[in-house]
């Protein structure tokens, strides 16, 4: 047993672990992190896999730190300062922290996200999204992930992955 606890702090199998309902259409299963000591810092650096179905989107948002994207299936796109490129299998693209940008999926879309600092999925100030329109379209989601109440962004962020058809509940407009 002392083994397992030991391979848990090091090591988890992306393609074990349980899909958290994130956005409409978009799944997350968490990876390891940690605190990379030789920075100096209380951040930890982290890797999540994250699953988007054809047409789902991560509205335009932002990180308080960078991450690595990489692309192990399908093609998709990223806005990044304006711009919006396709992404295929293969391509790996880096977003800098606090800067404006949206993920979609054209096809089936399986992404590899490795930040610093790494917010948990659970975590409601994983993102903050800018995009008015998307706030204006989902209000529960608006409440999750835009503005300064700590306490209701995690009750509601559960809430809705403990209801688990996170697609139908947000677009009814809960």
């Amino acid at each position: 047993m002392k083994d397992d606890k030991a391979r848990a702090k090091f090591i988890v199998n992306l393609n074990q672990a349980d899909w958290l309902p994130l956005l409409p259409g978009i799944y997350g299963r968490s990876g390891v992190s940690g605190l990379p000591s030789a920075l100096n810092t209380h951040h930890v650096m982290g890797i999540d896999l994250l699953d988007m179905e054809p047409g789902a989107a991560f509205p335009l948002h932002t990180h308080p730190g960078a991450h690595i994207l990489y692309v192990l299936e399908g093609e998709g796109s990223v806005t990044i300062d304006g711009q919006t490129f396709v992404t295929r299998p293969g391509d790996c693209y880096f977003i800098p922290g606090l800067l404006p940008h949206a993920v979609g999926a054209i096809q089936h879309h399986r992404l590899l996200a490795i930040g610093f600092p790494h917010k948990e999925l659970e975590d409601p100030y994983r993102m903050d999204v800018v995009d008015a329109h998307f706030l204006d379209q989902y209000p529960m989601l608006a409440k999750i992930y835009s503005g300064n109440n700590d306490e209701e962004r995690k009750a509601l962020l559960k809430q809705l992955q403990q209801q688990g058809d996170l697609q139908g509940r947000v677009t009814d407009g809960i």
